[in-house]
Order: C-alpha cells, then structure tokens, then sequence
C-alpha cells in the first residue's frame, strides 16, 4: 500500500493551492505584465529554448518528488511540509517585488536593456 504524501487533506490542499498561486503568479506577473509595461520596447531573446527547459524540469521535479512520496522514499517530518510553503510564498513574494521594482525593464531574459540605467 503507498505511503499517505500529505499528513491531512487540507495539507494536500495547502500544497495545491501554493503551487496554483506560484503558477498565476509568474503567468501574471512574469509574462503578461511585463509585456504590457513595456510598450513597444523590444527584449533581445538570445537564450532560445531555455524556458522549455526550465518547464520540462519543473515537471520532471514535481513528477520524481510526488512518485518517492508515494513510494514511502524520504519522507520528512510534519514540520517540514510547513516550512517548505513558506518557503515557497516567501519566494513567491520576493519575485514579485522584484519584478514590481524593475517594471518595464523586467524580461525572463537576464541582461541589461538599452535604455535601462543601473
């Protein structure tokens, strides 16, 4: 019989609904906000087909770390669940802010824009 991955259901709800807010939070304001911002202004993309790759990891992580919970491997104590969605909103609030304070100067591409002043 697989082992239980979350202690309770509203656990396994805490977990979802984090991971749906990290989702949201980077379509809103990772990629449709900046977009908006930035008006007219062109984002040179010379990193081609990273963020495929960056996906097909999020998805490989979440699939092996969901499997090895299922399978009884590595489970960690109760309080580790709790300090792992903290982690999780405390990043999800740091990336915000920063993307808030660069504005339309924030892009997935890590660079300097032209017109930008350091």
């Amino acid at each position: 019989m697989p082992a239980i991955i979350f202690v309770s259901g509203y656990a396994a709800i805490g977990f979802l609904m984090t991971m749906l807010c990290f989702f949201l939070s980077e379509l809103i304001g990772a990629v449709i906000l900046p977009r908006l911002k930035r008006g007219g202004i062109r984002v040179q993309r010379r990193n081609r087909g990273s963020g495929t790759l960056n996906w097909i990891g999020w998805i490989i992580a979440i699939g092996v770390s969901l499997n090895f919970g299922a399978a009884g491997i590595g489970l960690l104590p109760t309080w580790m669940y709790f300090l792992g969605i903290v982690l999780m909103l405390s990043g999800i609030a740091v990336r915000q802010w920063a993307i808030a304070v660069l504005g339309r100067y924030f892009s997935n591409v890590l660079g300097v824009q032209a017109e930008q002043e350091l």
